[in-house]
């Protein structure tokens, strides 16, 4: 936590007002009466929330926690870590977005392995051919293509393979 929060090492402060006031406002009901609600039923602690940093960074927080009691079983204190998540949470969001966009473009879009299988396909490849998204997945792309312009294709793959370069062309397709 100590870290996390810019706090010195061996902090002797009071943690949990640190925590509190560094707690994301949107995050922080949820927050505390999660940590509240571990410590009255003395289960373990799980969640993950955002902190704002002192230079007004956005953190992502993963804590997990165990809360220990005395011999009254009242809990007394809790030990666990927190993990700064931030460039998950980015990458998470950045797929959410990248997904969005293939399946919202304009143009039909779809990700075949290398044997040439459709793994994926976007709506607009769907709404095009005139298939159904189960029909398409697992199709190889050639079945779909209009038989003068396999060639074309198999030529625009093969340099895809060898150089690593997106390749953009047209070619017609088939039913």
């Amino acid at each position: 936590m100590d870290e996390i929060h810019g706090l010195e090492k061996n902090f002797e402060g009071d943690k949990y007002k640190i925590w509190v006031n560094s707690l994301h406002p949107e995050d922080k009901d949820n927050a505390i009466t999660k940590l509240q609600n571990a410590t009255d039923s003395r289960d373990n602690l799980h969640i993950s929330y955002r902190i704002v940093k002192c230079n007004g960074d956005i953190a992502y927080i993963k804590s997990d926690a165990v809360v220990i009691s005395n011999e009254h079983g009242e809990p007394y204190r809790m030990i666990g870590i927190n993990m700064d998540i931030t460039a998950q949470k980015i990458s998470e969001n950045k797929l959410v977005e990248y997904k969005h966009f293939f399946q919202n473009s304009n143009d039909f879009l779809n990700i075949s392995n290398t044997q040439g299988f459709f793994e994926i396909v976007n709506k607009q490849m769907v709404k095009t051919l005139g298939y159904s998204e189960k029909e398409l997945l697992g199709k190889l792309y050639h079945e779909v293509l209009h038989p003068d312009d396999i060639g074309t294709v198999i030529t625009k793959m093969e340099m895809l393979s060898a150089h690593g370069k997106t390749q953009n062309f047209q070619v017609r397709h088939s039913k």
